[in-house]
């Protein structure tokens, strides 16, 4: 796949462009070219690049207008580059980034991300509706950042058949110990509510700060952010006389907000508009355990990313009485603080980890790619797919992996002597290690490796995965490890027929079973032989976690969906030289 996330700007400011970007990263880390089109805040026509698989390909803005990049040069880059692409993933609302698409020419695929409804420029938006109706109606599938704004959102009525949703994942907010003792003694013996956001009126910080007048005094609240309002903010502060109960910190610089949220009992976010559509900063806040109190906005999905009486609680928009009731509900008791704050950075883990919302979004793609795969694809029919039957594609296939492996054998026959007698010397035990896996047609057999831990590894029963610095490994095992020499054995497995060169990496029932509970699509491989050498191997490594299962088992159907001689020939080629190299999986 070869992908494009469209729109907003860079340098990265807001909540849209920073899904964009995490997206290109985490995507791109996966070894799945992703790259990222945006207009440049400033300077010109330029591409920068993120990693190996990922460039920002920056387009020169001629002016700002209405919150919107006029940005001519992303209708003729985009013209230009479109063709590179399998998908294009467009982020709403970005009038500019639409109308390139629509005088793209591009006929691939495209996913629409509907970050938010267009609320504020509602002239505007008479103009680029017609533009907004063809964006929707060309888009395969559209994306919410959650269910209930999209099912809330006008524009999208009749649509529902296409919604997808995406919860927001982010790395985890880590704040320096010392940074947050700091705020603590600044701060000493008062409960601390931060709150973080421009200072505009959506944000409903005069509620935030009425709702001081209705704390105890050992309570201080703590806004962060600039904007428009901030003087009309200090003036009621003094007209209440709240000086010594609220404060406006101003800007804080990336390498310092972290503290605050480490520093903080509860996190607030006050905001009285469907404008707030996620509210990423709540999340931020239970990354580091801390308690949220938001607001039930009607159509926004602020109240569904802050789960009532789990993560924290909500309260009524625009009230600074029910704000006040909620905050002082969780901070009021140190022991239920606690269970707010467990349950909180539990929340966070469950749902909104960078991994679940990278893991989560390939998923969308895979999945319409597979409702798309027509019958000449290997496991549907006997029908003629590129020129040759699949049944002869499949003989060839079978050859290969005897030729193949009986080479191999007979090439490294010198190299299995020596790792045995390492083996041997390094720690008491078989050599070869023998384990059920399950494999074609769902049928169990026995796979082959060296022996890379001790012996009886899992003498408590229960299978576990085998992590970086595992504590079981040998040092002989370690080695084997690294280098990819443990997997040798299982050319014998290839030649007797039980896997083939190149497939998906068969794994045990106990845990198919538990990847069966997250994606019952795992049945679809059984269809192929699974394989020595692996696509998903290949792009993402060992797995050692479910999310990373769940990684594998998406690019594991590509391949199936996808498979041709051909593609068996690089991915062998590719395997090997990146073992030659020293690439670790």
């Amino acid at each position: 796949m070869r992908i494009l996330q469209l729109g907003k700007f860079y340098p990265v400011r807001g909540g849209v462009e920073k899904v964009m970007y995490d997206l290109t990263r985490g995507i791109s880390s996966l070894g799945i070219r992703c790259d990222m089109m945006c207009a440049a805040s400033e300077g010109p026509t330029r591409v920068e690049k993120v990693n190996d698989n990922a460039d920002l390909i920056l387009c020169h803005t001629v002016r700002k207008v209405a919150g919107t990049m006029l940005s001519p040069a992303m209708i003729t880059e985009l013209r230009r580059r479109c063709g590179d692409y399998d998908i294009i993933h467009i982020h709403h609302p970005d009038p500019m980034a639409a109308l390139a698409l629509r005088l793209s020419g591009y006929k691939g695929r495209v996913i629409l991300h509907w970050h938010s409804d267009i609320l504020k420029q509602k002239v505007l938006l008479r103009f680029y509706r017609p533009l907004q109706n063809w964006l929707i109606d060309r888009a395969e599938k559209i994306v919410g950042t959650t269910l209930h704004y999209l099912d809330n959102s006008p524009w999208l009525e009749g649509r529902e058949d296409r919604f997808e949703e995406l919860l927001i994942g982010i790395e985890p907010v880590r704040p320096d110990a010392e940074g947050v003792a700091e705020i603590k003694s600044r701060y000493k013996g008062r409960k601390i509510v931060f709150s973080l956001g421009r200072l505009v009126e959506y944000k409903g910080f005069e509620n935030l700060v009425s709702a001081a007048e209705y704390l105890p005094d050992d309570c201080v609240v703590l806004i962060g952010g600039t904007g428009p309002l901030r003087e009309s903010l200090e003036s009621m502060i003094r007209a209440k006389g709240l000086e010594n109960k609220v404060e406006l910190l101003g800007y804080l610089p990336d390498d310092v907000v972290h503290d605050w949220f480490g520093a903080a009992d509860v996190f607030c976010l006050s905001s009285i508009y469907k404008t707030e559509a996620f509210g990423i900063v709540q999340i931020e806040a239970m990354s580091c355990g801390v308690p949220v109190v938001a607001t039930r906005i009607p159509g926004s999905g602020v109240p569904v990313v802050n789960a009532d009486g789990v993560s924290g609680l909500n309260a009524e928009p625009g009230s600074p009485e029910s704000l006040a009731s909620a905050l002082m509900e969780i901070i009021s008791g140190q022991e239920d603080w606690k269970a707010w704050s467990e349950r909180a950075l539990d929340r966070y883990r469950t749902f909104f980890t960078l991994e679940k919302m990278v893991s989560g979004c390939i998923g969308i793609y895979e999945k319409n790619r597979f409702n798309m795969i027509k019958e000449e694809q290997l496991n549907m029919s006997d029908e003629e797919s590129g020129g040759l039957a699949i049944s002869l594609k499949l003989g060839l296939k079978r050859l290969c992996d005897i030729v193949v492996s009986g080479l191999g054998m007979v090439i490294f026959s010198p190299v299995y002597v020596i790792i045995v007698l390492a083996i041997r010397l390094d720690s008491p035990g078989k050599a070869i290690f023998s384990q059920e896996r399950i494999g074609k047609g769902g049928t169990p057999f026995t796979l082959l490796k060296f022996r890379t831990m001790v012996q009886d590894a899992e003498n408590d029963g229960v299978p576990q995965l085998c992590a970086d610095a595992d504590s079981r490994l040998t040092k002989v095992g370690a080695f084997l490890r690294n280098h990819h020499l443990d997997e040798l054995p299982q050319l014998w497995n290839v030649f007797v027929g039980d896997m083939s060169m190149v497939g998906y990496r068969p794994e045990r029932e106990y845990f198919i079973e538990r990847i069966k509970e997250h994606n019952p699509d795992y049945s679809r491989l059984f269809a192929m032989r699974p394989g020595v050498f692996s696509y998903a191997t290949l792009y993402n490594g060992y797995t050692a976690t479910m999310d990373k299962m769940l990684i594998r088992l998406k690019m594991d159907l590509e391949y199936l969906d996808n498979w041709t001689l051909w593609t068996d020939i690089k991915i062998m080629f590719l395997t090997a030289v990146a073992i030659l190299t020293g690439k670790r999986f």
